[in-house]
């Protein structure tokens, strides 16, 4: 079963990854691993993970999901997970796909 994105999803989760890309290229911080996700749990959203190290001020390393809803509301989800287990086990839930690749998804309106 193929996931399936709206165009407002599709168009927030576009807006999302090029504000990563350009977070990257102004060197404020390393975007790494962007993986877009569904989970079938939450049959309405789309999920994208990645992870984010800033230089300045000291290494800080951030590991983030953002949820888009049907509606295309980005939400970063990272504090609904109590530890580290339960953001694994909906991690292990999930499905990934390729954005960049028309075949991995349906797009509807």
């Amino acid at each position: 079963m193929k996931p399936t994105i709206n165009k407002k999803q599709f168009i927030s989760l576009y807006n999302l990854i090029n504000n990563l890309n350009d977070i990257q290229q102004k060197n404020i911080a390393v975007i790494k691993d962007m993986i877009t996700m569904v989970n079938f749990n939450f049959a309405n959203s789309i999920f994208l993970r990645y992870e984010k190290e800033y230089f300045s001020d000291g290494a800080k390393y951030e590991y983030k999901i953002a949820e888009i809803d049907i509606n295309g509301t980005i939400k970063f989800i990272d504090e609904k997970f109590n530890n580290v287990f339960e953001r694994y086990s909906f991690l292990g839930e999930c499905k990934t796909f390729d954005i960049e690749n028309p075949n991995d998804y349906e797009k509807v309106d």
